[in-house]
């Protein structure tokens, strides 16, 4: 997960099947699931202090390095997991 200097643009991997599925709109979120360890998890906190700020998401699918992005319309806290939800269309 990698989140833009301005704190507006989450960023993070898929692998095919999900990579097509998701930017052909069929599937319009990702579930991810950050661990808060008692020493402190790096991405946990910065997703935690950018999620008022967030508006994009874009997806990377790393063997190819190809990529989109779309506005985010929701991010939801659940059960230790963050679901990311996200409008078909480019952002």
């Amino acid at each position: 997960m990698k989140i833009s200097p301005d704190g507006q643009v989450v960023e993070f991997q898929s692998r095919d099947p999900y990579y097509t599925r998701e930017k052909s709109g069929i599937k319009l979120n990702t579930v991810r699931r950050f661990l808060e360890t008692v020493d402190g998890d790096d991405d946990y906190r910065l997703l935690v202090s950018s999620l008022f700020h967030l508006t994009k998401i874009r997806i990377i699918e790393p063997t190819t390095n190809q990529s989109f992005e779309r506005f985010l319309t929701d991010v939801t806290y659940f059960d230790g997991r963050f679901i990311f939800s996200w409008s078909p269309q480019e952002g």
